[in-house]
């Protein structure tokens, strides 16, 4: 095992929004108070300073605007409001972030090359998910609230609603983007991003999007990638998307265990002391090459086709540093 996890902490779920700090015992969370998107954070000057970044979801999700976002308002079944469903969505891509980004960010390289954060306009990654709520209500575990069931390019006409144009649809998205890559930068100064990844969240039979930005960062590369023609490629970007899915819809979810990788590990939520935790299943992926048995819940990995294992297929992504 790799001696920087042998002293493991489980991973809290809920954290603040601005400065990412646990919640715990000891540090409470609030959620913004005027909306269904309802970020949390540890205080009031987290609040403000990631105002400029949360105001478009605050005003889309506005309390006032919830009929026209969710149409009669009615949740689907499992939820007992919308503000539920929102909170649920929340943290449910929060335990999915290393699959939803790696997954957009492999489909937007197979199909715009390595330019592709300056291809937003040409297309975003939309991903579709179905409820798969329970009766568990908010004890529901974070990872398995919904199930992944369509994830593709579609074009920013998706979102001309009451008279928009595709030029106002991409100068708001746009918008979207700079405000993102401005709250990054903020967070960390000497470490600004290259650009920031757009995705979508649809939960289908709503008519909301819940909209994301993944900062991608400029790092130096260990080896060049390889190139993004031919087919041992494209069979590899199969595999990582295939992945992604195991991933999502698995109830294991894959999670760096510390910073952005390259490597991330599955593992499982579970809930203790009034919060959810994560920890994974192995810290280092020879142990599950030397008896998979173990993890009978990793058998989507057999649907593997490119014949690489899957900490080969995040080594070769992580070559993709913009």
């Amino acid at each position: 095992m790799d001696s920087a996890f042998s002293c493991w902490q489980p991973i809290p779920l809920h954290r603040c929004q601005n400065c990412h700090k646990a919640a715990g015992p000891e540090q409470k969370l609030r959620r913004c108070g005027g909306c269904h998107d309802g970020p949390a954070y540890c205080s009031k000057e987290c609040q403000k300073a990631q105002w400029p970044y949360h105001k478009t979801a605050c005003r889309d999700f506005s309390n006032k605007n919830f009929n026209t976002v969710f149409g009669d308002g009615r949740p689907p079944p499992g939820y007992t409001s919308t503000s539920e469903l929102t909170k649920a969505m929340n943290d449910f891509v929060q335990t999915h972030a290393w699959a939803l980004e790696t997954a957009a960010k492999t489909l937007a390289l197979g199909v715009f090359g390595l330019d592709y954060l300056n291809h937003a306009s040409d297309g975003i990654s939309r991903f579709v998910f179905e409820s798969n709520a329970t009766a568990d209500g908010p004890r529901r575990n974070p990872a398995r609230s919904f199930k992944l069931v369509d994830l593709k390019l579609v074009g920013i006409e998706t979102w001309c609603e009451n008279g928009q144009t595709k030029a106002e649809v991409a100068e708001m998205l746009a918008e979207n983007r700079r405000t993102a890559i401005g709250h990054f930068t903020r967070q960390i100064p000497d470490r600004p991003p290259k650009g920031v990844l757009q995705v979508a969240y649809q939960i289908r039979g709503e008519r909301a999007t819940h909209w994301q930005c993944f900062p991608q960062y400029q790092l130096p590369s260990p080896i060049p990638p390889p190139p993004l023609k031919g087919p041992e490629i494209a069979e590899s970007f199969r595999d990582l998307i295939t992945l992604c899915t195991a991933s999502v819809n698995g109830g294991y979810p894959f999670r760096w265990l510390r910073g952005r990788g390259p490597f991330a590990y599955p593992g499982r939520y579970t809930h203790t002391k009034h919060q959810w935790t994560w920890e994974p299943l192995f810290t280092n992926w020879e142990d599950h090459r030397q008896g998979p048995a173990n993890y009978p819940t990793l058998t989507a990995l057999n649907d593997l086709r490119s014949g690489q294992t899957p900490d080969q297929l995040m080594w070769l992504i992580s070559l993709f540093n913009c």
